[in-house]
Protein backbone atom coordinates (compact mmCIF):
# COMPACT_ATOMS: atom_id res chain seq x y z
CA UNK A 1 0.00 0.00 0.00
CA UNK A 2 1.31 3.48 -0.87
CA UNK A 3 0.85 6.01 1.77
CA UNK A 4 1.51 9.80 1.67
CA UNK A 5 2.78 11.93 4.64
CA UNK A 6 0.09 15.06 4.43
CA UNK A 7 2.74 17.00 6.35
CA UNK A 8 5.37 17.04 3.73
CA UNK A 9 4.08 15.03 0.89
CA UNK A 10 6.66 12.28 0.86
CA UNK A 11 5.33 8.73 -0.13
CA UNK A 12 6.51 5.32 1.19
CA UNK A 13 5.24 1.23 0.27
CA UNK A 14 3.95 0.26 3.35
CA UNK A 15 3.39 -3.59 4.08
CA UNK A 16 -0.40 -4.31 4.63
CA UNK A 17 0.87 -7.12 6.85
CA UNK A 18 1.67 -4.02 9.11
CA UNK A 19 -1.50 -2.78 9.09
CA UNK A 20 -4.04 -3.68 12.14
CA UNK A 21 -8.35 -3.90 12.27
CA UNK A 22 -8.07 -0.06 12.64
CA UNK A 23 -5.12 0.86 10.98
CA UNK A 24 -1.54 2.07 12.13
CA UNK A 25 0.18 4.97 13.31
CA UNK A 26 2.92 6.12 11.06
CA UNK A 27 5.69 8.51 11.83
CA UNK A 28 7.31 9.92 7.99
CA UNK A 29 11.00 9.59 8.66
CA UNK A 30 11.43 12.68 6.47
CA UNK A 31 9.30 15.23 8.80
CA UNK A 32 9.03 12.99 11.82
CA UNK A 33 4.92 13.72 11.07
CA UNK A 34 3.00 11.14 12.55
CA UNK A 35 -0.21 10.12 10.76
CA UNK A 36 -3.05 7.77 10.99
CA UNK A 37 -3.36 5.11 7.91
CA UNK A 38 -6.45 3.37 7.39
CA UNK A 39 -6.84 0.02 7.44
CA UNK A 40 -7.77 -0.84 4.01
CA UNK A 41 -7.80 1.17 0.76
CA UNK A 42 -11.30 1.68 0.22
CA UNK A 43 -11.24 3.63 3.12
CA UNK A 44 -8.78 6.22 1.88
CA UNK A 45 -10.58 9.25 0.72
CA UNK A 46 -9.49 10.72 -3.00
CA UNK A 47 -7.81 13.80 -3.32
CA UNK A 48 -8.89 16.44 -4.82
CA UNK A 49 -7.44 18.30 -7.81
CA UNK A 50 -5.61 21.18 -6.33
CA UNK A 51 -7.47 24.64 -6.47
CA UNK A 52 -4.45 26.73 -6.33
CA UNK A 53 -2.65 27.40 -9.92
CA UNK A 54 -0.07 24.85 -10.84
CA UNK A 55 3.07 27.10 -10.55
CA UNK A 56 1.74 27.44 -6.62
CA UNK A 57 1.70 23.91 -6.34
CA UNK A 58 4.65 23.00 -7.73
CA UNK A 59 5.93 25.54 -5.65
CA UNK A 60 5.12 24.53 -2.46
CA UNK A 61 6.16 20.89 -3.53
CA UNK A 62 9.82 21.66 -4.35
CA UNK A 63 9.78 24.26 -1.00
CA UNK A 64 8.87 20.91 0.62
CA UNK A 65 11.58 18.94 -1.30
CA UNK A 66 14.11 22.27 -1.03
CA UNK A 67 13.50 21.33 3.30
CA UNK A 68 14.47 17.65 2.91
CA UNK A 69 16.72 17.73 -0.08
CA UNK A 70 19.22 20.69 0.88
CA UNK A 71 22.15 19.88 -0.99
CA UNK A 72 20.13 20.07 -4.10
CA UNK A 73 21.66 23.21 -5.73
CA UNK A 74 25.38 21.51 -4.80
CA UNK A 75 24.43 18.32 -6.08
CA UNK A 76 23.86 19.89 -9.21
CA UNK A 77 26.69 22.17 -8.98
CA UNK A 78 28.49 19.08 -9.30
CA UNK A 79 26.88 17.33 -11.72
CA UNK A 80 25.27 14.72 -9.33
CA UNK A 81 22.02 15.94 -9.37
CA UNK A 82 20.31 12.94 -10.74
CA UNK A 83 22.57 10.42 -9.13
CA UNK A 84 22.23 11.88 -5.34
CA UNK A 85 18.70 13.51 -5.76
CA UNK A 86 16.90 11.73 -8.53
CA UNK A 87 14.58 9.77 -7.17
CA UNK A 88 13.73 13.15 -4.52
CA UNK A 89 13.15 15.02 -8.16
CA UNK A 90 10.88 12.41 -9.13
CA UNK A 91 8.94 12.11 -6.17
CA UNK A 92 8.77 16.05 -6.42
CA UNK A 93 7.23 15.61 -9.60
CA UNK A 94 4.49 12.53 -8.89
CA UNK A 95 2.99 14.82 -5.73
CA UNK A 96 2.98 17.81 -8.09
CA UNK A 97 1.01 16.13 -10.89
CA UNK A 98 -1.40 14.04 -7.97
CA UNK A 99 -2.37 17.42 -6.64
CA UNK A 100 -2.88 19.72 -9.49
CA UNK A 101 -4.47 16.72 -11.75
CA UNK A 102 -4.87 16.01 -15.44
CA UNK A 103 -3.68 19.41 -16.25
CA UNK A 104 -0.26 19.28 -14.47
CA UNK A 105 2.38 20.80 -16.68
CA UNK A 106 6.36 19.49 -17.01
CA UNK A 107 6.79 23.02 -18.08
CA UNK A 108 5.73 24.27 -15.57
CA UNK A 109 7.47 22.18 -12.72
CA UNK A 110 10.87 23.05 -14.59
CA UNK A 111 10.25 26.69 -14.68
CA UNK A 112 9.37 26.64 -10.83
CA UNK A 113 12.61 24.27 -10.23
CA UNK A 114 14.69 26.70 -12.68
CA UNK A 115 13.28 29.90 -10.43
CA UNK A 116 13.99 28.14 -6.97
CA UNK A 117 17.18 25.98 -7.12
CA UNK A 118 18.01 27.56 -10.55
CA UNK A 119 18.57 24.07 -11.80
CA UNK A 120 17.87 23.50 -15.50
CA UNK A 121 16.00 21.06 -16.67
CA UNK A 122 15.82 20.85 -21.02
CA UNK A 123 12.88 18.61 -22.38
CA UNK A 124 14.23 15.97 -24.75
Amino acid sequence: MMVHCPQCSSHYQLPENLLGPGGARVRCPHCGNLFEVPASISELKPVAPATMPPDYVAAEVLQALGARAPLLSDAHARGRLFVECGEALLDAFDEYRRRVGPKASAGVFRDVLRQRFRIELVPE
